[in-house]
């Protein structure tokens, strides 16, 4: 992709092979990508430098939600862009001058690999329901977890 806007890839399931077949490649380009949605897919990629998810050069604002994702070099490789990813199930990142925000996603911190100029946030949220001895709900309490 080159330059697009306001594109949604949906359930699907992508395979690819070849020495730099990736799963999913947005490349801006001269021109930025932007309101880009990858929602629930099984992405596999299988090639010998291939990534399951490439984003690069401008490709800005691309939301990818619930999806797993496998790449032989990478799962999810983020190069001068911006992603936000939610609940995906993936192993590593490559994170590149660029800016990635992983609400909910597990990723092993120790095989990714951080270059240059990068802004990594990680999130989890849960929702929490306190009670007392009676089961009735205590409000106003503070909840604290840490980890």
């Amino acid at each position: 992709m080159n330059g697009p806007d306001d594109i949604l890839i949906k359930d699907n399931t992508i395979l690819s092979g070849g020495n730099t077949g990736h799963g999913i490649w947005i490349y801006g380009g001269s021109e930025a990508c932007t309101n880009i949605t990858i929602l629930h897919n099984e992405i596999t990629a299988t090639g010998i430098n291939s990534y399951g998810l490439l984003v690069e050069n401008r490709g800005s604002d691309v939301h990818s939600e619930r999806n797993t994702i496998s790449g032989l070099v990478r799962d999810l490789a983020i190069v001068d862009a911006v992603v936000f990813s939610v609940n995906d199930t993936l192993t590593d990142i490559r994170l590149d001058t660029g800016n990635c925000t992983a609400l909910n996603t597990d990723f092993d911190l120790t095989g990714s690999t951080f270059q240059n100029f990068y802004n990594l946030t990680v999130l989890w949220f849960m929702h929490v329901y306190v009670n007392d001895t009676n089961g009735d709900p205590l409000p106003g309490i503070n909840v604290l977890v840490s980890d």
